[in-house]
């Protein structure tokens, strides 16, 4: 696929995003000097969209945990782990005692899957830190006011993710009649 076309489909994600309802996450916590008193940043719900959620109303509470790694032949059974070295079984992410959440790597921390960046950011520190600070990942509205910030999954399939490259585009050409101090 070209790189225009990559980037039209991320564009119609991130459309699609918009209409899901954000819950808030912070306030001014970690801004840059100067930033805006008034901004608020609140991370997008991911549950209210997941098919399988609650996990353990819908099925994990009527089963005994089985963390034995082997093919899964009922309803997981499309889902594939290829997630890189760390990565070999349901339980390495989610809670096997608390099915509706995932789980610290070193097994002590539930974690809701509506903030899955604290999970992924143990591993893709960098990345999240780029996350954190706006530069990384899908976010929406403005300087100040509020912004809507995507976790990790929004973009990424947490199983089986893909680099998504994308092409950097000219800055836009500024319109010559513009006054300077407009442009």
């Amino acid at each position: 696929m070209c790189s225009r076309c990559v980037a039209l489909v991320v564009l119609v994600v991130a459309l699609g995003c918009a209409r899901e309802t954000p819950h808030p996450i912070s306030n001014t916590d970690a801004l840059p000097d100067g930033a805006a008193a008034d901004r608020v940043i609140e991370l997008v719900a991911r549950t209210p969209y997941l098919a399988t959620y609650p996990c353990g109303a819908q099925c994990h509470d009527e089963r005994v945990p089985d963390p034995t790694r082997r093919e899964l032949v009922t309803f997981h059974a499309a889902r594939r782990i290829a997630h890189g070295p760390a990565i070999h079984w349901c339980d390495d992410c989610h809670s096997i005692t608390e099915p509706d959440h995932l789980v610290s790597l070193d097994g002590q921390n539930a974690i809701s899957f509506d903030h899955s960046d604290e999970l992924c950011g143990q591993c893709h520190g960098e990345r999240h830190a780029d996350w954190s600070e706006g530069m990384h990942g899908l976010s929406t509205g403005g300087w100040r006011g509020t912004v809507r910030r995507r976790t990790c999954t929004a973009c990424h399939d947490p199983h089986a993710p893909e680099h998504i490259q994308l092409e950097a585009l000219a800055p836009p050409r500024l319109d010559p009649r513009l006054a300077p101090e407009a442009r």
